[in-house]
């Protein structure tokens, strides 16, 4: 929430698609720098701050942009760019969870079993 305010300013000072692209790349360096984290404040200041500033900024650009192109439907772009992230978000969900836990294994009392902790091929996430 925080970022969101960020993406028209830098939007008008950069123009929409190196603002896109800074955000873009803070939402990578937070996902690539939480995924190495040590520590949870490390975590929580990469994936929580630097991620959530990039989705922040980022997520404002295709809404400015598709309402300059169709300035009479604007609810119509709205509609369309919150469908098209919310049906990325479902589909993607299904697809990282097959890569993760292929098997579907699940928790049994909040702790995986220990196939699913061990660093194998079949397994890709190892949060040892």
């Amino acid at each position: 929430m925080t970022g969101m305010p960020l993406g028209p300013i830098l939007e008008k000072l950069m123009g929409p698609r190196l603002t896109a692209l800074l955000g873009a790349l803070l939402m990578g360096a937070g996902v690539f720098l939480g995924g190495n984290a040590k520590t949870l404040l490390a975590f929580v200041l990469s994936y929580g701050v630097l991620f959530g500033l990039g989705v922040g900024i980022a997520y404002q650009q295709p809404f400015m942009t598709g309402n300059r192109w169709f300035p009479t439907q604007k609810g119509m772009v709205t509609g369309s760019v919150v469908t098209g992230m919310g049906a990325s978000a479902f589909l993607f969900n299904i697809l990282a969870t097959k890569l993760v836990n292929p098997d579907g294994l699940n928790a049994v009392g909040g702790v995986f079993p220990q196939v699913a902790l061990s660093p194998s091929p079949i397994y890709i996430f190892n949060p040892i």
